[in-house]
């Protein structure tokens, strides 16, 4: 059995099971000890310590900064939300097509947008991108685009999700049914609704 793989043995005479943790829990543990002065807050308690260390764990070991998501400058604008994309949405809803050809979208197209695309990113990230493009004069269009502000990495995951919720409305009848399905497939959890929307199949 290698040192990888968590052991499990009983000592005779006290019949007491010793486990002995996997490699990579102990590295964990250690870079978590070296670095208490991360804790000192009122969440100290070891609920805290152990979401934090899940978190370390699916992050491959690497804290989230916010620099690894977005860029102090804004990038040149290049459209990223296509026109299938919006058509879905627009089928999630039972609208017609066409009103997504309009530069400015309905409002269901904005929030599906934040709630599912920008959803996936952690909330700092999409704090910060909303500070960086302000409202304009006119309601509900901003200065510039959300994604504008998006690291290169973080611009690349946001084509991979746009793609992935895109392939998922495809197979989704109404909106509950793609929260349910996408939820399950992404691990991202939304509030399905309390009461069935009359414009349901």
């Amino acid at each position: 059995m290698s040192d990888k793989e968590e052991k499990s043995q009983i000592v005779p005479g006290n019949q007491k099971q010793i486990f002995t943790r996997k490699q990579e829990d102990l590295k964990l543990k250690e870079r978590l000890l070296a670095a208490p002065e991360l804790f000192i807050t009122n969440k100290g308690s070891d609920e805290y310590l152990d979401r934090l260390s899940l978190k370390i764990q699916l992050r491959g070991g690497d804290e989230f900064t916010l620099e690894e998501y977005i860029t102090q400058n804004m990038v040149e604008y290049r459209p990223r939300f296509y026109r299938e994309y919006y058509y879905e949405i627009a089928n999630l809803h039972g609208l017609d097509k066409s009103v997504m050809d309009n530069y400015q979208k309905p409002q269901c197209a904005a929030d599906f947008t934040v709630q599912f695309i920008y959803g996936r990113f952690p909330m700092k990230v999409l704090n910060f991108l909303r500070e960086k493009s302000p409202w304009t004069a006119i309601p509900g269009i901003r200065a510039n685009k959300l994604f504008q502000y998006l690291s290169k990495i973080a611009s690349d995951q946001l084509d991979l999700i746009i793609e992935q919720a895109v392939q998922v409305m495809k197979e989704s009848k109404n909106l509950s049914e793609f929260k349910m399905k996408y939820s399950i497939k992404y691990k991202v959890y939304f509030q399905i609704d309390m009461f069935a929307d009359t414009n349901i199949n």
